[in-house]
């Protein structure tokens, strides 16, 4: 039972890797769930009892959030340009599609939920906030599974520049920096 619960752990962490899409359909399914708990049975949902100050807060709050993590990515980004020796051009080579890939869904979807957390300080009203609020939770949700899959980058890039730096360095022949003739 343990050998096949692994197997599908590996298969969903290899297709999750792959496909940063998951991100989203996981995004539906959490925020569809919170719906139903709050429309068909009636739970409390402390978000849309907020005023409305608090709400714009709130949404101006989750937009400066993703945006700092799309900064993130940029770091991740020139950390991975910058990578040099033997194992980062095996994972560029064996991995770049998949790593440039995900990086493009990453700043792409930030993008978008950061507009999105904007359109919902217009669409939110004192008598109405539920359009604003799903959507901003749907944005939320975006975020923090996109900060999860810049952290799995990261990881990956640390991981190799830490496995180069712990390689032995060759060593280098003998340099007289005096001028004289023994070195000494």
């Amino acid at each position: 039972m343990l050998k096949w619960v692994r197997k599908l752990g590996s298969v969903l962490r290899t297709s999750w890797d792959e496909r940063p899409i998951f991100d989203v359909v996981l995004t539906i399914v959490l925020v569809g769930f919170h719906m139903v708990l709050v429309y068909r049975w009636g739970v409390t949902n402390y978000f849309a009892q907020a005023d409305s100050q608090q709400r714009l807060a709130i949404y101006a709050a989750g937009a400066g959030m993703m945006s700092l993590i799309a900064g993130f990515t940029g770091n991740a980004i020139a950390q991975y340009g910058s990578s040099t020796g033997d194992v980062a051009r095996v994972i560029r080579h064996k991995f770049g599609a998949i790593i440039r890939k995900n990086w493009l869904s990453i700043i792409r979807w930030l993008l978008f939920c950061a507009l999105a957390c904007v359109f919902c300080m217009v669409l939110d009203s004192k008598t109405s906030p539920r359009a604003a609020e799903w959507i901003f939770q749907f944005a939320v949700s975006v975020a923090a599974w996109k900060f999860f899959r810049l952290v799995f980058l990261f990881r990956v890039i640390i991981s190799a520049i830490d496995y180069e730096g712990s390689r032995p360095v060759p060593s280098a022949p003998q340099l007289n920096l005096r001028g004289d003739e023994e070195g000494s």
